[in-house]
């Protein structure tokens, strides 16, 4: 950052949002350590004789930051996002939950895009790939690259991309010229139970980079990073930084032994991840059937989620959200309600399939009796 953060009028909108997660950086190191301090190590973790290449942060809101270091060819700056996605806060990061940007968000970040994509709450009469064909005629010659998540997150509690039109998309956006980085800060390392640890391996999709955190530490420690897929020698030569670890809270040496002992241990719940799962899908059915076609349910291994009509008002689904709570209060089950109206629900790889089938008999309960106080 360096002579920009000294003249932030030449600032790019990356530096910006760079300079922004770096300070919040530096103000929790001195809150943690008590002391003005902020001061941050390097740690470089490449194969050196191949094209993979991992940049790695402990501070968790750098995964995605970290995975778009500027450079490449000329002219093309543009970083698209779907609509209706996140990717951290908006003002301070690439998210858009509420699918645009905002004022604010688009005059801190004025490189920023968003593309259509098939999400649940996309008109279902609406044709995506005429979406597509226009915003690529538009934004083609500068994209420099394009973030997708596999399977979104909270933006629309757990939906899976159609693995066809995700296929389709990447391949556009690579026809563009541009980069395509997968956001499975949630959905990887096994959770979506498809076999490898990253969903796009799994579908046969070809991304340039993928993001990876929180789950990859054990959920102890904050950790956050990226694996690229080629372009390391590049980056190396240009100078670019592939790896970093912070110091402060003594949590760098600490993360990454907890994420070397994670990946070592994932393989052995696969076979947990795909049975719990599929007793999560099959009872978050049965929480839907219970409100008459007022609920819809997706997702896959152990992410999944149920929403509220996506056609229905938003001060109706505001209401049922608010009954669903108590509801759940009621019978002792919390999932994790997100604001696209709705829950997910992510249980631990060796949640124990009878847990599951209890926890789902729960919510079956609490949404009966949400549907009947909304009078479904």
């Amino acid at each position: 950052l360096g002579s920009a953060a000294a003249n932030p009028t030449k600032m790019s909108w990356f530096d910006r949002v760079a300079a922004s997660v770096k300070q919040g950086a530096t103000d929790l190191a001195r809150g943690v350590q008590g002391k003005e301090t902020g001061r941050t190590e390097e740690l470089l973790m490449t194969f050196t004789n191949a094209s993979l290449g991992m940049t790695v942060s402990d501070y968790g809101g750098e995964g995605m930051v970290s995975a778009l270091a500027p450079g490449g060819e000329a002219g093309r700056v543009g970083v698209a996002v779907a609509d209706r996605s996140y990717h951290g806060p908006p003002s301070t990061s690439l998210g858009v939950p509420a699918g645009a940007l905002d004022v604010a968000a688009a005059g801190i970040k004025p490189a920023q895009l968003v593309y259509p994509a098939p999400h649940i709450f996309r008109d279902p009469g609406s044709d995506v790939r005429a979406a597509w064909d226009a915003w690529f005629d538009e934004h083609g010659p500068t994209l420099g690259c394009v973030v997708v998540e596999p399977q979104w997150g909270s933006s629309c509690a757990a939906a899976p991309w159609d693995p066809v039109l995700l296929e389709e998309f990447v391949a556009r956006a690579r026809a563009a010229g541009a980069l395509v980085v997968a956001d499975e800060i949630m959905c990887g390392l096994g959770r979506h139970g498809q076999g490898p640890l990253f969903l796009t391996d799994a579908w046969g999709i070809e991304a340039d980079c993928l993001t990876f955190g929180k789950a990859v530490a054990g959920g102890v420690f904050p950790m956050a990073g990226a694996v690229l897929t080629g372009g390391t020698k590049a980056l190396r030569a240009g100078g670019k930084k592939l790896g970093q670890s912070h110091t402060y809270a003594a949590a760098s040496p600490r993360a990454l032994l907890a994420a070397t002992a994670t990946l070592r241990e994932v393989p052995a719940w696969r076979d947990n991840v795909v049975a719990a799962g599929a007793a999560l899908g099959e009872g978050l059915d049965r929480a839907a059937a219970a409100c008459n076609g007022k609920v819809a349910t997706h997702g896959l291994g152990l992410m999944r989620g149920a929403v509220f009509d996506p056609s229905d008002s938003s001060l109706d689904r505001v209401a049922a959200a608010g009954r669903l709570k108590a509801r759940c209060r009621e019978h002792g089950v919390w999932p994790y309600f997100v604001p696209a109206g709705g829950v997910m629900c992510t249980p631990p790889y060796n949640v124990p399939v009878a847990t599951v089938v209890e926890a789902c008999a729960r919510l079956e309960r609490a949404f009966g009796d949400c549907a009947a106080d909304m009078g479904w």
